[in-house]
């Protein structure tokens, strides 16, 4: 028999596999051309952001400073000849003129010498998170889009705590679309997380999905992912000789043709058959059909099937 841990998922962006696009500089969300779970191309235009009046004033300001810098150089240096000033001067004057220069520069980056701001997508990739609204008012360094890679996939499942000491990171597992049972996805266990999400009481684990599977696959499909443990040899039984009580698992077993109800505790499940122990042996003959109806000491008409 084969040991088998059962949990419960969706599929996810692979966390290094997501980029997070801000806004470089404060201003007014001008157009918003994407929509969450939208597939976007390298270099899609997604949004365009009308700088601020205060943005604007920020690298006028800036270009001042740098002019104003060059000139207290040049003043510097014609000083300097003339035995004016020190050299020292002339160092503080060029220390000026770069950090003035540095400023202007970050500035010309977050586009705001141009009096809109068009963010661009990086990669191809699906828009998973959109933190803008057409009118919007926006800051700098706003987290404004979140962009995944299509092709880079994870299954996140919650696993019991009790299990996660029978799990191990290469441990092998098979993935199913909850909806879809014809698609099976081999792999294994990427990361287990050591400590209980607080959401779910669960404790998450990680598991990379192949790029072969994942072009086929949808973000946010739910799943179950079955992880095999180490086979095992036991007494089993078809699924449909247990029962239920009160009192836990239990099946009948046939003695000359008299019933005898027999608890058991129930393992692992493989196709049809259930591993079992308890006071049972190899060879006993057990009742799978008609067993709801019975009880201890009833007498049986044995048929075979």
């Amino acid at each position: 028999m084969s040991e088998h841990v059962v949990a419960y998922g969706a599929l996810q962006p692979r966390p290094d596999k997501v980029q997070t696009l801000s806004v470089s500089s404060s201003g007014i969300v001008g157009q918003v051309w994407i929509q969450i779970g939208q597939r976007v191309k390298k270099g899609q235009r997604l949004a365009e952001i009308i700088l601020s009046p205060e943005a604007k004033m920020q690298y006028l300001q800036a270009t001042n400073a740098v002019e104003y810098a060059l000139q207290q150089l040049k003043r510097s240096k014609r000083m300097f000849e003339e035995k004016l000033a020190t050299m020292a001067d002339v160092e503080n004057a060029t220390k000026n003129l770069n950090d003035s220069q540095s400023t202007l520069n970050a500035l010309l980056e977050r586009n705001s010498a141009q009096p809109q701001e068009t963010i661009f997508s990086p990669i191809d990739g699906i828009v998973t998170q959109l933190n803008l609204v057409r009118g919007q008012r926006v800051q700098s360094n706003d987290n404004a889009i979140l962009i995944a890679s299509e092709n880079h996939i994870v299954a996140r499942v919650g696993i019991e705590p009790e299990d996660v000491n029978r799990l191990k990171s290469n441990t092998s597992v098979i993935i199913t679309p909850v909806f879809n049972d014809s698609v099976h996805v081999s792999s294994s266990i990427s990361v287990i997380n050591g400590m209980v999400n607080p959401s779910t009481r669960l404790v998450d684990a990680l598991i990379d999905i192949p790029l072969s599977h994942a072009k086929n696959l949808v973000l946010g499909t739910p799943i179950v992912a079955n992880f095999s443990l180490e086979n095992y040899t036991s007494l089993a039984v078809p699924n449909s000789a247990i029962l239920n009580d009160a009192n836990g698992y239990f099946i009948f077993t046939l003695k000359d043709q008299i019933a005898h109800k027999i608890y058991v505790i129930k393992g692992s499940e493989e196709g049809k058959l259930v591993a079992i122990s308890g006071d049972i042996h190899a060879g006993e003959k057990v009742v799978v059909l008609g067993n709801y109806i019975l009880k201890e000491g009833m007498l049986t008409r044995e048929e075979k099937l």
